[in-house]
Order: structure tokens, then sequence, then C-alpha cells
């Protein structure tokens, strides 16, 4: 449909309605003729009295939205018209305007008739267009980005209209908007009234905008989609994106659980309650945990509109679970999160979990909620990458191969599936079983192409058991898939070129960290070595060092291993290198410029990339470093092919050099 079958069509709509003597296209309506309406409905066939002033608008930006209403409104009060619309294609905003000096308007459900001015008739809301633009005149209104105080006073909206309760701004607000808390709060023990005020311009703002609209009378598949494509799926702001796990992967996670009618599923983590919703809705009895009321708060209002039965728990999961609170099950079928991320500060609270291992919260939530975990129940949960990689958490891979069994890992590598965090992270799927394997299904999820289709199929892959798989049974080593997965091509690809190799701890007589200084000692520096950053340039720090363990010089290789893999340089005078660097010591400076070649540009990048993929700042560990496969030559083998290289990079500058020469002489011809 164009934008004029759309015009047409509102036309005619008010011609059926109002008779084609009251309906007039861009009259003329003050004698100094400053405004023209799209269209006119006067109150009388002489067409001396407007009642309805209506704008036929695209809406395509917030700025037309805004600017359209306004024209309207000012239109309204000079004319003296009751009413305004605003309609596009699948748009039918119409309202009147409130006696406050503020002139709020207040919209209502249709094209008025009349003779019944203010009927207090409400319609469902019919699209997730029409909800759009009604929150976005709030937005335009109240300059505030929509948050979790937003969808309490939608709650409140929608209580008011399941109730059939019409709510009068001239009277006593806090007192009307009171018993709609009281009225949730009998169905909904621990729904949170208090987290926003029952007086505010929001909250003004939202009853006399859906004023027109009943949504407890929405169609459920329109609520639906508002909610997936409005409130969850494009995000309200970051607030949402903080209590909201992105569909696809809350789709992932239950996929994984496998819940099944009759199942009870926890999330302990619920915020606005996607993953408790979704298990509802597959016949399972979910209940969800929340620390943050008005988070909470939100998931029983999506609950309520959508028709969908969750248990709400309100409280701190973790000391919930120790305390053995009653409120939360002591044991379910399944568990499904995405906890929060970031460091366990409560050394108290860590020592009473696992004698104060954990150090992140992820590993705190996952140690607890096994617990509530059933015989042969499945757990599965997002983890960040350096729970199943870094050292650090090495204890807890041990917790969970030694008393719990993997079943499976997803990693999410750089699909970008969180789009408010630059965290890397993956799925691990945990069953209640001694029955374990050591050999598990694994794949990586590492394109922003199709990703809910390529999701999909990971998630299918490792829970048939046809995916790649990876090694557990050193909890010491990663558990990273694509670590493990891109080693073994990368190592598989080598010995196809190469007959003999050997990891470089064997051919280097010595691979060490460089040195860490801080910001102050570099720059306070005094020393009699120059300080080398990651930039691989000589810059004017010299510090002094105890020993020569820590200094470079050409006979080794620096070799990047945390911010910028694949950078590889052999100093031409002795430096002392940053922590950013490993030294890999050589007997030759052939060794070191051959070798420097392989790790820049040859197959010990490709394992290096691999080592470095789960980390959302690159970085390989230097124990990993070492065990990476190098071709093993003999003296005269590096004398060749380091000559070999010497004259490639002469022809490199050589090539620089000319093009410098040829962007010179295009300067001087402009």
């Amino acid at each position: 449909m164009n934008e004029s079958d759309g015009f047409d069509g509102v036309l005619t709509k008010l011609m059926e309605k109002y008779g084609k003597e009251r309906v007039v296209v861009e009259p003329t309506l003050s004698e100094a003729e400053t405004f023209y309406p799209d269209i006119a409905v006067f109150a009388e066939t002489e067409q001396t009295t407007p009642f309805l002033i209506v704008e036929y608008s695209s809406l395509k930006t917030p700025h037309r939205r805004s600017e359209d209403v306004d024209q309207v409104k000012k239109m309204m009060e000079e004319s003296g018209a009751p009413y305004g619309a605003v309609v596009s294609e699948d748009v039918d905003y119409v309202f009147t305007i409130g006696a406050d000096d503020e002139a709020i308007e207040i919209s209502v459900s249709g094209y008025p008739d009349l003779d019944e001015r203010g009927s207090g008739s409400k319609k469902p809301i019919e699209s997730v267009s029409e909800f759009k633009f009604l929150l976005d005149r709030i937005r335009d209104s109240t300059f505030q980005k929509a948050s979790s105080e937003y969808l309490q006073h939608l709650y409140r909206k929608y209580e008011a209209d399941r109730i059939s309760v019409n709510i009068r701004l001239e009277e006593d607000l806090e007192g009307q908007v009171r018993e709609l808390d009281e009225s949730i709060q009998r169905r909904h023990e621990s729904y949170q009234p208090d987290t926003a005020p029952r007086d505010s311009e929001l909250l003004q703002a939202i009853f006399t905008v859906f004023s027109g609209h009943n949504l407890a009378k929405t169609d459920k598949l329109v609520l639906q989609d508002i909610v997936d494509e409005i409130i969850q799926g494009d995000r309200f702001d970051t607030q949402s994106g903080q209590y909201s796990t992105p569909h696809t992967v809350a789709d992932s996670l239950l996929e994984l659980t496998d819940v099944q009618a009759g199942e009870t599923l926890l999330d302990p983590a619920a915020g606005w309650g996607y993953i408790p919703r979704a298990a509802s809705k597959r016949g399972g009895e979910a209940y969800g945990v929340e620390i943050v009321a008005d988070a909470l708060n939100s998931g029983l209002f999506l609950s309520d509109l959508l028709g969908i039965d969750v248990s709400y728990i309100l409280g701190d999961f973790l000391k919930m679970s120790l305390s053995g609170d009653s409120s939360v099950p002591d044991s379910v079928d399944c568990v499904a999160m995405d906890p929060p991320l970031g460091h366990l500060r409560d050394r108290d609270l860590a020592d009473q979990i696992l004698n104060g291992e954990p150090r992140l919260y992820e590993e705190a939530f996952i140690v607890r909620a096994l617990t509530h975990l059933s015989e042969g129940g499945r757990l599965v949960s997002v983890v960040s990458t350096s729970v199943l990689s870094s050292q650090r958490s090495s204890w807890f891979r041990d917790f969970l191969t030694s008393d719990y069994a993997i079943r499976g890992i997803v990693e999410l590598g750089k699909s970008r599936l969180f789009p408010f965090s630059h965290a890397s992270r993956a799925i691990v799927v945990i069953e209640n079983s001694r029955q374990r394997d050591h050999s598990v299904p694994a794949t990586v999820v590492d394109t922003d192409a199709n990703v809910e289709g390529e999701l999909e199929k990971a998630v299918q892959g490792v829970k048939s058991g046809q995916a790649d798989r990876v090694d557990i049974s050193d909890p010491d080593e990663s558990f990273l898939p694509s670590e493990q997965i891109g080693m073994r091509e990368a190592e598989a690809k080598l010995k196809e070129r190469f007959s003999d190799v050997a990891p470089i701890e064997e051919v280097a007589s010595q691979v060490i960290s460089g040195t860490h200084y801080s910001q102050e000692e570099i720059e306070e520096g005094d020393g009699d070595y120059p300080f080398l950053r990651l930039r691989a340039e000589i810059e004017n720090r010299y510090v002094s060092v105890e020993d020569d363990s820590a200094i470079a010089g050409e006979t080794d290789l620096l070799v990047s291993i945390k911010g910028q893999i694949g950078k590889a340089y052999i100093p031409e005078r002795p430096v002392v290198p940053s922590s950013n660097w490993a030294i890999l010591r050589f007997d030759s400076a052939a060794a070191a410029k051959v070798y420097g070649a392989y790790f820049r540009d040859g197959p010990g990048f490709d394992q290096l990339d691999a080592l470095a993929q789960g980390s959302s700042v690159q970085y390989v560990p230097l124990r990993r470093l070492r065990e990476v496969l190098v071709p093993l030559y003999d003296q005269e083998q590096l004398d060749d092919i380091a000559g070999q290289i010497q004259e490639i990079e002469d022809r490199l500058d050589e090539a620089k050099e000319f093009r410098e020469e040829i962007r010179e002489e295009l300067n001087e011809v402009f």
C-alpha cells in the first residue's frame, strides 16, 4: 500500500462514519489561513464547528512524529476542535486534550461519535506498531529512556484494565494507584510496589497516552510480539540488556536442558524472566529468583501480560540457598540461567559456598544451583570463557569433573549475541551424574552472519552428540572448544607440511615472560636499557634490572602474548620487554628470524590465534605458548631459510620505497 492509498482509506472510513457532508480535505480553518489540516470533520453539515482534526503522516522518524502531533494540537487549540488524530498506514492515534495547563493529550479508543464525547470505552492494542507509537509518545513527553519503571507503570495500567477501573488523574492519584498495587499483591506476594512512585510525570503520561487502550483485552499473540520485538527484542536500553538474556541464547539454554512437561525448572538469576516464562510455555513448572526488586516486578508484569504462570521469588539466591530458605525449591529437574558476571567480593560468602574457592559470581551460582539439582537433572548456564580456560578457575573445572558430568559446551565466540557486553561467553551443560566421559561434544559459534541459525545448529550438534569433541580429562588445561579444536586443526596442517615437529620449549633454550613495570616506574626510570612496550618501538624510557634474565638481544625473539597476537620482533639492541611479550631465546640470529616469521605469518600464528580465542582481550598463557608446535631444523637449514626470509624482506622494503616515491611524484603533480 502506498501513502496515497492509505490516505484514501482513512478518508473513506471518516466519510462512512460521519457522512460526506461533514468531512473536508485540506479545509481552511482560520481567516489568517495559518494552518491546513489534511482532513477536518465538522460537527454539523454546515461545516462551521470543527470536531476532529486529522493529519496523515508517515511517522518514519521521532522528529516527524512529535512535529505532527504538536501541529494537530495547535490546530485543535486554534480551531476549538475537541479531538485530533495522527494516522498512518498502521497507526490510528486519536486523542483529546486535558484541562490542565500542560495540555496533556489523552488518547481515545477510536474516532468518537458526534453525540458521545468521552464515552470512556477502550480498545485493544492492535499491533506492535501501535504499541511502539504509544510508547514513543511517552518518551517524547517525559524525555526518559524506557526502563523497569516504565514496565511497573504499565503493569498498573494493565491491572486497571484487568479489573475495569478508570483512573482519574484529577483526583487522589496516589490512593487509586495504591489500590492497583494492592490488587497485584493479592495475586503475587513477591510484587514490590514501592520501587516506582505512585504519582509521577511518567505514570501520568502512561495513563493518559494509553487511556483509550485496554492492555488486558489485547490479543495474546499481539502482546507476545510486543514483548519479543519491543520490550525484550530490540531492548529498551542498556537496563533491559542487563536484566534480559537475548532470546536466541535463552532458547538455547532451554533446548539444552530439554525441560519436559511436568518437570520443574529453576532460574536463580531470572531478571525479567524470559527463561522461566519460556520453560512454562513448554509445560514445565518454573521458578525464578531475582535479587533486584524492579526487575522482578517487570518479570511479574510480562508473565501476567502474556498469561504465563511463573513463581517469582525475591531475594539473593546465594544467601537463600545457603540458609535453606524454603521459598527456593529444594530439588528441581532442570536449572537454566545466565548468572551475573564479575568478581565475588564477599569473601565470607565465598567461604560458605566452597571453602572460599569461588572468585567469580558465575562459579558461585553454579556451585549452589547444583545442590538443588535432582539426581540425573540438567544444569545449563552461560559462563565467561575464562571459567573454562584460566588457571584461576582450574579448581572449578576440577569440581565439575570430579562430582558431576559435563555433557557439552557451546562457545559463543565472536558472535556478539550479548549486545551490551564485550565479555566472551560460552554455554556449559552439566548433569548431576557419576557417569562421566572425558571427551564431550563441543562447538563454536563464531560468526555474526545468520547467528540464530548457527547457534541452533551448534546446540543440536551438542545435544545429539554429533559435534566435535573436546578433552576435559585435565582440569589444569583449557576446556575451550575454540582452543582445542583450533589447535588440532593448526597442528594437523603443520604435520602435513613438516615431517619433524616439536613444542617450541624444546627448540628455544628458554621461554619466559617479559617484565612488568608500573607506569610510575617507567616514567621515573633511569636505567641502562630501553623499555619496550607492545608497539615494538624503542621509546625514551629506560629501566634498570637486577640481572640479565629480562634483557632480550639480537638472538632472541619477542612474541606478543597479550593484546595483539601475531606480533614478533627481534631487537636490534638489548631491550627490556614488557610483560605483553614472551622472550624466546635461541642460539643464533638465524633461528630467531626463522621462527619469528613462523609466528608472525606462518602456522605458528594459527596456533596462537586458536589459543587466544577464549579471551575478551587476546591473551595466550605462557604455559600454552611453550606447547606450540614448530618444525625442527638443523643450523644449515636455519641459515638457508633465514637468507630466503631476508631476501623477501628486502624486496618488501624496496616496494615500500617505490610506493613512497610515487606518492611524492603525485604530490608534486597536484
